[in-house]
């Protein structure tokens, strides 16, 4: 496989390339992954109204490509709160499956946490559904395993889930 490349995505850019989005989002879906949507899902939509919602330093989103082509994604929301904003949720990780165990995931979560830590966060949290390989995917990127709560939330086909809680300290990482 090519250089794979992260950057974070401006609005302008991420809606020119919502159909490339939407598609991630409709195969992982497809593929039992919930993030966040119940099936069906207009994918497109979903899309417009996550890119209506970036903001800089607040909620981003971040692609991977390899030949200019989009092969993942995945976002960072800021915690709002003013005792709270050294703390980022990530959501919405997605590698297609074509080249998935390639190193996109990883390079995906390395520039996330680089920018994390480029705007003072430095307690990153996620969920993922529970008993999932998405589990051992955090655990060997360092993200400490929290617990697991029953019933947290619904897979695309509506059925409840247990999720697992992750958290990782960015402290002194580069």
């Amino acid at each position: 496989m090519s250089r794979i490349e992260v950057r974070q995505l401006e609005p302008d850019e991420a809606r020119a390339r919502t159909e490339e989005l939407a598609a991630l989002l409709r195969e992982a879906v497809d593929a039992g992954m919930a993030l966040g949507q119940l099936a069906p899902v207009d994918t497109e939509q979903v899309f417009a109204e996550m890119i209506d919602a970036l903001e800089p330093g607040e909620r981003m989103l971040f692609g991977a490509f390899v030949d200019d082509e989009l092969v993942g994604t995945a976002q960072l929301e800021r915690a709002r709160p003013a005792n709270s904003r050294h703390r980022a949720e990530v959501m919405r990780v997605v590698v297609r499956g074509d080249v998935q165990r390639q190193g996109v995931g990883r390079e995906l979560m390395r520039a996330l946490e680089a920018a994390a830590l480029a705007h003072g966060i430095t307690l990153l949290w996620l969920t993922t559904h529970d008993g999932t390989p998405a589990c051992a995917f955090y655990e060997s990127l360092g993200y400490e395993w929290l617990g697991v709560m029953p019933d947290y939330s619904r897979r695309p086909g509506g059925e409840l889930w247990p999720s697992a809680f992750y958290y990782r300290l960015l402290h002194g990482r580069s």
